[in-house]
């Protein structure tokens, strides 16, 4: 998944759930059952309300706290047209129910994750990996923490940047993921149990050459305060979107040079809108 499928996209083939603000659930029968005791795993698929097949999206993941749900695609927390937005239930080992994640839930997760990305990106084909995000609050947040300890070179091949809200401290090696110059954004509550820990976690990262901004929420406890919607927004639009259009034009260029006209047009269409 290191580069995107635009030359094999045929909007004659295109799946008839894809159309402007359509919410969908698909299901995962034959997974492990998930943390909120579900046997039959299902993720939430949220298009924009301006989806086109012509354009190319960010895929935007959002994992919940606690047993995570069912998985809730957080559109609402993101910058609008440029994302297909994804929620994703969590998973433990040995199908244990609730409670906090752990460095031995790494390989459950990855391996249920794959198969749910893989499907994704089936299902929607014009996805760029190189402007997508994953986060999550709570155990979401460590979930994603530890998919960049343990499982760094899968996860990356489908996110380059990350948002953690109320967690994410299962992330130790700040240096493996400065290699990329990923971005990071971590929110914490004031009133929080952690709210110690977080800035101390936000200045390894930036120790290591992460660029990462912290954003400590003001009479909050273990919550994710919607007032602090701007916040991550504006991480999205700096870091996010303007930050990775440099590598996407040098993509552009690269379909072109390889002769897919359609692809590379379309790619730098995107760029400018």
């Amino acid at each position: 998944m290191s580069c995107l499928m635009l030359s094999v996209v045929n909007c004659n083939a295109l799946d008839t759930r894809l159309v402007p603000g359509a919410k969908f659930r698909i299901e995962f029968p034959g997974l492990p059952v998930t943390a909120k005791g579900d046997k039959v795993p299902s993720i939430e698929i949220r298009l924009p309300n301006d989806y086109s097949p012509d354009r190319i999206y960010g895929l935007s993941l959002y994992i919940n706290g606690g047993n995570g749900g069912k998985g809730h695609a957080f559109i609402e927390a993101t910058y609008g047209s440029n994302f297909v937005f994804a929620g994703f239930p969590l998973f433990h080992k040995n199908g244990r129910k609730g409670g906090h994640m752990q460095v031995d839930d790494a390989d459950v997760i990855w391996s249920s994750y794959k198969v749910m990305l893989e499907k994704i990106y089936t299902i929607v084909p014009n996805l760029d990996p190189q402007v997508s995000i994953s986060g999550g609050f709570s155990n979401g947040a460590h979930t994603i923490s530890l998919m960049l300890e343990k499982k760094l070179q899968h996860w990356r091949q489908y996110f380059n940047a990350f948002y953690f809200v109320e967690g994410g401290y299962l992330l130790k090696n700040y240096q493996a993921v400065a290699k990329y110059h990923y971005p990071l954004f971590i929110l914490y509550g004031e009133k929080s149990p952690i709210a110690e820990l977080m800035p101390a976690n936000a200045a390894s990262a930036r120790q290591a050459g992460m660029t990462c901004q912290d954003v400590m929420m003001q009479e909050t406890g273990h919550a994710f305060n919607m007032k602090y919607l701007p916040d991550l927004v504006a991480w999205i639009k700096k870091e996010v979107i303007a930050a990775s259009a440099p590598r996407r034009y040098k993509y552009a260029q690269k379909l072109i040079k390889e002769k897919k006209y359609v692809a590379g047009m379309r790619y730098l269409q995107t760029l400018i809108s």
